[in-house]
């Protein structure tokens, strides 16, 4: 073998690697984006089937997510401070977004006491556009469990009614993606530039 027949041996296996390269670096999935105040799930969570009542007293199923990003927080109307808290602050969300921001689904674990009409004076109160869903055990655990949202109740202290109980309940805020699927987790400390950030590169993406 000659010299120039080896050198164009080895210039074409260099080739041959190289390409390879390139291509496997286009055909290799892009790394999902870092968020800076949200957890990114590996893979979307598709939410089961379930039927709630919204504050306008029409029915809310899981195919009222297609089609749009929703941000989820489940709490009650009773809330002293963490729901109204979040909710104010998913209202600056919402307005710096502008056109692209998702709607705002509001789930209250509290559905004895929180009727479609105890939803409608309550979340209107943050935003007229929020949405706010009650219903019954049943489908309230579907969703929960779906998006590992904890809550619990505690008994009335004493000396207080019995309709005065509370209820201790996960604050996080939870992204929905138009397939109806959980995608992302926000967690305390909840700040309204933050997550407004993340959404703008997950729903631009």
């Amino acid at each position: 073998m000659n010299r120039n027949t080896l050198l164009i041996i080895i210039t074409a296996a260099v080739a041959a690697v190289a390409g390879g390269v390139i291509g496997a670096r286009l055909l290799a999935p892009e790394p999902p984006p870092a968020l800076a105040a949200g957890t990114l799930l590996n893979e979307p969570r598709p939410l089961p089937e379930f039927r709630m009542t919204r504050h306008d007293a029409a029915s809310f199923t899981r195919e009222d997510f297609r089609g749009n990003w929703s941000l989820v927080f489940f709490g009650f109307t009773h809330c002293p401070d963490v729901c109204p808290n979040t909710l104010f602050l998913l209202d600056r969300v919402v307005d710096r977004l502008g056109r692209i921001a998702p709607e705002v689904v509001f789930v209250s674990v509290d559905t004895a006491r929180d009727t479609p009409e105890q939803m409608a004076s309550y979340v209107e109160y943050f935003n007229p556009a929020f949405i706010g869903l009650t219903g019954d055990a049943t489908n309230l655990q579907k969703l929960t469990q779906a998006m590992s949202v904890a809550y619990e109740f505690r008994a009335p202290t004493e000396g207080s009614g019995e309709d005065e109980y509370t209820v201790i309940h996960s604050s996080a805020v939870l992204l929905v993606d138009p397939q109806a699927r959980l995608r992302a987790i926000f967690t305390p400390p909840l700040k309204a530039d933050a997550i407004s950030s993340d959404l703008v590169q997950l729903i631009a993406d």
